[in-house]
């Protein structure tokens, strides 16, 4: 694989400790987003990782992460099912979004309100100082929320660059449709200006020289009259 695919692939594998942390930091997450599958997978395997560890590492306290693991799942469950009953009531809603910040609080600059800089930036940075703060007490459960923090933070970024293009994408060709537009009016009004020559007169008949010539050719040869 290409230097590109190995990056787009360990972008699409780091959405998924940022789920673990989304139920906690965001609201309205997608109903797609919250697959079941998905949320069993992820915390299935960090549940995995904590009992296999708890036997021979309790100075980093994987019994934390066990914990966590179980409240991701059940607040992930607990957003899909909101979102389903909202679905029912004719919310209208993306089913792949990634959610409001809840420290995206009102009495925030209008800086930090635009282009989801809360989202984007001080959702992972909250979540990094928690594992740093954690770290000296669950080691575990601490290195976890910097990878989470990681990759949310990364999410973020795609989904940043994606919307900036579409965007982006949007504005070029309203531009090319106005000067299409332009010139197509441009064109409409010379052709108008001038007076278009006819082409209803064009003659289908013989030739004056031509006709002359069968006359003279008929009075030499009477059979012909």
């Amino acid at each position: 694989m290409t230097l590109m695919e190995k990056y787009a692939i360990a972008q699409a594998m780091l959405r998924f400790p940022a789920l673990t942390i989304m139920v906690f930091l965001r609201t309205g997450i997608g109903y797609r987003l919250l697959n079941p599958l998905t949320l069993i997978a992820v915390n299935g395997v960090l549940a995995v990782v904590a009992i296999l560890a708890t036997p021979n590492n309790e100075a980093a306290r994987p019994t934390d992460l066990l914990v966590f693991a179980m409240l991701s799942f059940c607040a992930g469950i607990y957003q899909r099912i909101r979102r389903w009953l909202e679905l029912n009531q004719g919310i209208r809603q993306h089913s792949y979004s990634v959610g409001k910040s809840r420290l995206e609080f009102r009495w925030l600059p209008a800086f930090c309100h635009r282009n989801r800089r809360v989202a984007r930036f001080i959702d992972p940075i909250c979540c990094a100082i928690g594992g740093y703060v954690l770290f000296p007490y669950s080691r575990v459960l601490a290195s976890w929320l910097i990878v989470s923090a990681f990759g949310l933070r990364v999410l973020e970024d795609v989904i940043y660059r994606r919307d900036l293009n579409r965007e982006l994408d949007l504005v070029d060709d309203l531009i090319v449709s106005e000067e299409q537009a332009s010139s197509v009016e441009h064109y409409e009004q010379q052709t108008t200006g001038k007076p278009q020559k006819s082409t209803s007169g064009v003659s289908t008949g013989v030739g004056a020289d031509i006709r002359e010539k069968i006359k003279s050719t008929m009075k030499s040869d009477p059979s012909l009259n």
